[in-house]
């Protein structure tokens, strides 16, 4: 038993009408999404997107399984093929990225971060101010030193909003 992932296109906003239908053909089915802050209106909120905007993957044992199939599932556009036959996806890749994937298919990309390191808020009132890693209070929380009306302050705030400085 040979089994490897594919990459399928589908067609914009129907992500969740290829999924449903491709599941219902017994097709094993991954679509990794991520949280990201959406600004509409002068408000920001979270909203789960695909990691790979308009493409999924699917795991198949080709000696076995039909994929023709997959081209003609509503939703789908086509599944991503060389020398027309499906194009298979690089095994250690898929293997890390569902390493760091949840049941849900949702990604968390923490690096590790460490006293001193300069870094980034995203998201919240704070959005995009750089600020120095003072000291992590736990897993989820860390105080930072950041720069405001002309000082330095210590201000404590969850892990998940920061990203390393570039």
């Amino acid at each position: 038993m040979v089994e490897a992932w594919y990459c399928a296109g589908f067609v914009r906003n129907a992500e969740s009408l290829a999924i449903q239908n491709l599941e219902h053909q017994n097709y094993r089915v991954f679509c990794p999404r991520f949280s990201k802050v959406v600004s509409h209106a002068r408000k920001k909120t979270q909203k789960l997107v695909a990691l790979f905007p308009g493409y999924l993957f699917i795991q198949l044992e080709l000696e076995f399984q039909r994929w023709r199939p997959i081209d003609g599932t509503l939703g789908v556009t086509q599944i991503i093929k060389t020398a027309g036959r499906p194009a298979r996806v690089d095994q250690s890749f898929m293997e890390k990225l569902l390493r760091v994937a949840d049941s849900s298919g949702r990604v968390a990309f923490e690096e590790p971060l460490d006293v001193g390191d300069e870094v980034r808020v995203i998201g919240g009132p704070m959005d995009d101010q750089v600020a120095s890693l003072c000291r992590m209070v736990d897993a989820d929380r860390v105080v930072l030193l950041m720069s405001m009306l002309g000082r330095t302050v210590e201000v404590t705030m969850p892990r998940k909003h920061l990203i390393k400085a570039s």
